[in-house]
């Protein structure tokens, strides 16, 4: 939360490059909390739709 917002982000990289990002702004009565906790929301979503590795 700054003078300018509440907002939320993250990324994936793979190898050093960015292969997918997630950013949203929120209302300016909104936690940081709860921007937090979407950006965890959806960084899992993201994740649940990821094809596992096989460990060789």
């Amino acid at each position: 939360k700054t003078e300018h917002g509440v907002g939320a982000a993250f990324c994936v990289s793979t190898n050093d490059i960015w292969a997918y990002q997630w950013s949203a702004k929120f209302n300016d009565n909104n936690t940081v909390f709860q921007a937090e906790l979407t950006a965890l929301h959806e960084a899992v979503i993201y994740a649940s739709h990821l094809v596992p590795l096989k460990n060789t």
